[in-house]
């Protein structure tokens, strides 16, 4: 219950001080955008390569079918890094090494777990020397969130470096085009809900894009699973009431049909997200709305 109590005080404190990304996408204006709303409505009917993604310019995409290996990791969020109550061992520690309170990405690399293909999935292990990253990046001002594929060998967090230890899902054979268009599907997703540092993050990005995957993988709990729900009684207190009211009726021995309070969370499959092409006609009406041409510029395809 403590730690519970612990993971809440030191997400509360992510929320509230400044964000480790960039502000602004292509812009050095920090003020708030009245249509960051409308943004959310763009997402509904943005076509897949639409998506806002950025590439680094040192990754090497290829189209080739070859068996990779794939991993995910976490890295500590800069604001608790630089808060100088990280110097207690406890709290230092934990900002540092618990998943839950960790920033999520996707890592591809052409290298086996400990130079082996027999490790079994699932297993932590130290990271591959090469790869290429697949994480969700938010835009706090203009409510945007985008794909970034970035590095490996140059993925470098600020204080520590990349991660020492990583967890290992699998092989798997998808092209890089692939990988990208699974990692815009659920980034849409993120962007329709808007980004939100409890409930629609980089943590359920991640494990949405690992569980596609790899369906019967194990991923590391998430800071609102390692609460329980109780984070999420917070979201709409409508719907802790009615959350509530079911519990009480299914302990009376009646039918119980409500809504888990984390069914936000639950994973969505890649297949049907992949299927839907957005709605050309209703984007440019939106766009028309904002009183912009595009919200972006559109990144290029991996086959140019």
């Amino acid at each position: 219950m403590l730690l519970m109590f612990v993971y809440f005080f030191l997400s509360s404190l992510i929320h509230a001080l400044p964000p480790p990304i960039p502000r602004s996408f292509g812009s050095e204006d920090e003020s708030p955008k009245p249509e960051k709303l409308k943004i959310k409505e763009v997402y509904k009917v943005l076509p897949l390569d639409d998506v806002p993604t950025r590439v680094d310019a040192d990754v090497f995409l290829t189209n080739e079918t070859a068996v990779r290996f794939g991993y995910s990791f976490g890295r500590p969020i800069e604001p608790l890094v630089e808060m100088k109550l990280t110097k207690a061992p406890l709290l230092g520690k934990l900002v540092k090494e618990v998943p839950a309170l960790l920033h999520w990405g996707l890592l591809v690399s052409d290298e086996p777990p400990n130079n082996s293909t027999l490790t079994p999935e699932g297993t932590t292990v130290p990271p591959p020397s090469t790869g290429t990253v697949f994480e969700l990046r938010p835009n706090i001002t203009e409510g945007l969130v985008y794909l970034d594929v970035k590095n490996w060998e140059t993925y470098r967090h600020t204080y520590h470096g990349r991660p020492k230890k990583v967890k290992f899902h699998g092989p798997l054979n998808h092209t890089d085009a692939e990988l990208i268009d699974i990692g815009r599907a659920y980034i849409r997703e993120i962007g329709q809900r808007g980004f939100n540092i409890y409930y629609s993050n980089c943590q359920i990005f991640t494990s949405w894009y690992v569980r596609a995957l790899w369906p019967d993988t194990t991923v590391p709990k998430r800071a609102d699973q390692a609460m329980g729900k109780f984070l999420w009684w917070f979201k709409d207190w409508k719907n802790t009431a009615n959350h509530l009211y079911n519990k009480i009726k299914g302990a009376l021995g009646f039918s119980n049909n409500g809504v888990p309070l984390d069914s936000d969370a639950a994973f969505k499959d890649a297949g049907g997200l992949l299927s839907d092409d957005g709605n050309e006609e209703e984007l440019e009406k939106l766009l028309r709305e904002l009183g912009k041409d595009a919200v972006w510029t559109p990144w290029q395809s991996v086959d140019e």
